[in-house]
């Protein structure tokens, strides 16, 4: 890696982490400049705004998100086990405190409306997780019908619990996620066998 190309991944890395932490909105390019310890010359050299440095950060957090739970589903065969190990990994990094929520939902819920293209991005990459989700659930025994749905299901839940913990920071509401998603008996309680 060139030494440009470890700035740019610096900016991004920071930005990443800011907009996580603190918001899109909040966040200002001089935030950015300052935790990545770049000059403004460095900034505008890799990125015409903000917005650009915005949708940089959606392909971070996608790969590290999504890589972090494909690993999982690699090792991991079942459902239970899966999601088990997904949220154990979350609850690692909020004991660290380095946790606040799923990015790609904070993130996008925040600019919704004020900047679609962008929030199009984090919902884009939420979709991937609910299709890994489904391809556990098959992986586990249900149809492809019965996965799709299911997995629309368990995404929401995932989600509602990832909102709770960012809202009141109590690593409590990812442990309930764990316990409640992985008692589901998914071949008891799912949904009938329709097309997705």
């Amino acid at each position: 890696m060139t030494k440009g190309e470890e700035t740019k991944e610096k900016i991004i890395r920071q930005a990443a982490g800011l907009f996580w932490e603190k918001g899109y909105t909040a966040t200002g390019i001089q935030d950015i400049l300052n935790a990545a310890g770049v000059t403004k010359g460095s900034f505008y050299f890799y990125f015409k705004r903000k917005k650009d440095v915005g949708f940089a950060a959606a392909a971070f957090y996608e790969k590290q998100v999504l890589g972090m739970m494909e690993g999982i589903a690699d090792r991991q065969p079942t459902w239970e086990d899966f999601i088990a190990d997904v949220v154990k990994a979350m609850i690692g990094q909020a004991e660290k405190g380095r946790f606040y929520g799923c990015p790609f939902s904070v993130l996008g819920m925040e600019i919704a409306f004020s900047e679609p293209d962008l929030a199009a991005a984090f919902l884009q990459s939420l979709e991937k997780i609910r299709r890994l989700f489904q391809n556990v659930l098959r992986r586990s025994g249900l149809t492809e019908g019965q996965a799709a749905s299911t997995s629309r299901l368990l995404m929401t839940s995932y989600e509602g619990y990832l909102l709770q913990y960012r809202l009141s920071r109590d690593i409590q509401w990812l442990r309930w996620m764990i316990a409640d998603l992985t008692c589901v008996d998914i071949r008891r309680a799912m949904i009938p066998d329709k097309e997705a």
